[in-house]
């Protein structure tokens, strides 16, 4: 199978020791070697840690989208005129194998049931192909690549920091997204090596590490027990796992992007924030738009949105857009790595699409209100305002994030009856409960504290705030965290989450 590692392959996971080293030894090949060739340090290092993850037919496929995107950007330079048909060769071959490796099978098994509910036996033709880990984060560069060359906002690079680009390792598994537009111009500078950027990288590292083994890890059984098989869990196990899931799949995810950001940035180079604190979003729109995932929100707007037509075709149309944005999502979300499609995946893009189309339309009946009665126009600034706002999003993306969690639509509508059907039981359930176990209150304790550290930064980002402390006070941060990874992290008990999408 194309996605299956080789027998003798090392997994290097972010969140090891092994990987500490292997940066290590990376960081010492990239700066001892003279800049012109670092790209070469950087592949090199990459297809060895991708080999880790993938058979080598998938390294060879991760190094022909490479070698397409280049071939496809050059041949737009070179040959004007057939700028659009080199563009569309790019895209549609990246994407289409993407396509083929996520779907085929499950399209094809879908279809064939189809047929036989109409009476007609069908056999479904299967590849048996398995789509390696990473390879949609990969896909989705390519294509921002091309697309912006064609769009003429960035000259095609050479071959090889293309490929430094695309492939740099630490992103490689689960992104972020970086656009090359801002990735490209950081590598030709050919920056030395920068201490202070060694300081805050390692900071970003130890506090992804801290939100992934000490939090995210800590949640996971909590929730795995009560999703495993909700028709004969507990509503009050349904409960908080579900309010735990919340924080385990931020934690998680954020947890790696701060690792593959921190760790990049020890290289010189410094990507873009690819979550804003979403739990503190005053809306729906909001958490979308510019603090969940921002990499492939953006993707998702530049690339499909505004391609759709966006907000310029009446509102009727841009709400069209935004739907089928958001279930193009879902249905992304759904190939998982070592599962089949699931539908409730492109129920949970359909669910959030109808909260941001809906969210905007209330937001345009109260803009009006708020034009004909200014005095309207305090209610906002009211405290505790806020707060609610915050409150009732965290809500909606809570009950959202039952569809995403549950192993299919039948076992997402059994959480949410579970629960609905008991409201009135709740407090008698509620005794038999361990609320005192050590693990309850710890984890419990680490969700306020990240709330209470992300409110305390929302205005100016941790990582401002940092780059802007004394160097004493960056360091205490490092060795603070450095013992809490110590003292509380469950290692090795969990895998990234996304590195299955």
């Amino acid at each position: 199978m194309l996605g299956d590692p080789g027998a003798y392959t090392i997994r290097l996971t972010p969140s090891t020791v092994p990987y500490v080293v292997f940066v290590g030894a990376v960081l010492i090949a990239y700066f001892g070697v003279a800049p012109r060739w670092r790209w070469v340090a950087v592949v090199v290092a990459s297809v060895l840690f991708y080999l880790g993850w993938a058979a080598p037919g998938a390294v060879a496929g991760m190094l022909a989208l490479v070698l397409l995107a280049h071939l496809s950007a050059r041949a737009m330079r070179s040959r004007p005129r057939l700028k659009l048909l080199w563009c569309t060769v790019g895209v549609v071959g990246s994407i289409g194998t993407l396509a083929i490796l996520k779907y085929f099978d499950f399209f094809a098994a879908e279809a064939a049931r189809l047929l036989s509910a109409l009476g007609v036996q069908a056999h479904a033709p299967q590849l048996g192909l398995l789509l390696p880990v990473g390879y949609s984060f990969l896909v989705f560069s390519v294509t921002s690549y091309v697309v912006d060359v064609y769009r003429g906002k960035l000259e095609p690079a050479g071959l090889g920091e293309l490929a430094a680009y695309l492939t740099f390792f630490p992103k490689l598994l689960a992104g972020p997204i970086e656009r090359a537009t801002h990735f490209l111009p950081q590598w030709r500078e050919r920056l030395g090596f920068d201490s202070e950027k060694v300081v805050m990288g390692t900071n970003l590292i130890l506090w992804g590490l801290f939100k992934k083994v000490v939090i995210a890890d800590r949640l996971a059984p909590f929730v795995d027990r009560a999703y495993e098989t909700p028709a004969f869990s507990t509503p009050i196990d349904l409960i908080v796992g579900t309010y735990f899931y919340a924080f385990q799949i931020y934690c998680d995810f954020s947890g790696y992007t701060d690792i593959a950001i921190g760790a990049i940035l020890l290289f010189g180079i410094a990507l873009d924030v690819n979550f804003h604190h979403p739990y503190l979003s005053r809306s729906v729109p909001e958490f979308w738009n510019s603090r969940w995932h921002i990499s492939l929100g953006r993707w998702f707007r530049d690339y499909v949105y505004i391609p759709l037509g966006g907000n310029r075709r009446g509102r009727f149309r841009t709400y069209l857009n935004v739907m089928i944005v958001f279930v193009l999502s879902g249905i992304w979300h759904a190939g998982m790595v070592e599962a089949s499609v699931g539908w409730n995946f492109a129920l949970w893009g359909a669910i959030n699409g109808a909260y941001v189309v809906l969210w905007n339309a209330c937001s345009a009946v109260w803009g009006s209100l708020k034009a004909r009665y200014p005095r309207l126009r305090r209610i906002d600034d009211l405290p505790g305002v806020y707060p609610l706002q915050a409150l009732l999003t965290f809500h909606l993306i809570l009950l959202s994030w039952v569809f995403f969690r549950a192993a299919n639509i039948a076992d997402a509508w059994t959480v949410i009856t579970q629960v609905a059907n008991n409201v009135g039981n709740l407090p008698m359930l509620a005794r038999f409960y361990p609320f005192t176990s050590f693990e309850f209150v710890l984890s419990v304790g680490l969700i306020v504290f990240l709330l209470v550290v992300e409110a305390s930064t929302d205005r100016r980002p941790l990582v401002d705030r940092l780059l802007r402390a004394p160097t004493a006070a960056r360091w205490a941060t490092g060795f603070v965290l450095a013992g809490a990874l110590l003292v509380l992290g469950k290692w090795g008990t969990q895998t990234f989450i996304y590195m299955q999408f």
